[in-house]
């Protein structure tokens, strides 16, 4: 298989998972929503979830990495940031 075609396929799954689990979250807390509710809602069978994912926790923490990847990409590098001072 044609790598670019299955890191495709890969992000359309996690996309699909993470939108699933936005969705859920604005509806019910994180305790209520079930592996079975974000296969259900991304329209993903249990197997594909487990094959990227251990659990729900897994795939909230790989969002909110993703999320925060996203933020300090812009951010300029610094092997020592300066502190921030009281008020900035």
């Amino acid at each position: 298989m044609d790598r670019r075609t299955e890191d495709l396929r890969v992000l359309r799954t996690h996309t699909l998972l993470l939108r699933a689990l936005s969705d859920l979250l604005q509806e019910k807390p994180f305790d209520e929503i079930r592996v079975k509710d974000l296969c259900q809602r991304a329209m993903v069978h249990r197997s594909t979830f487990y094959a990227h994912f251990e659990d729900k926790r897994h795939l909230l923490t790989f969002g909110m990495q993703a999320f925060l990847d996203d933020l300090t990409d812009g951010m300029p590098c610094s092997d020592n940031p300066a502190p921030l001072s009281p008020g900035h």
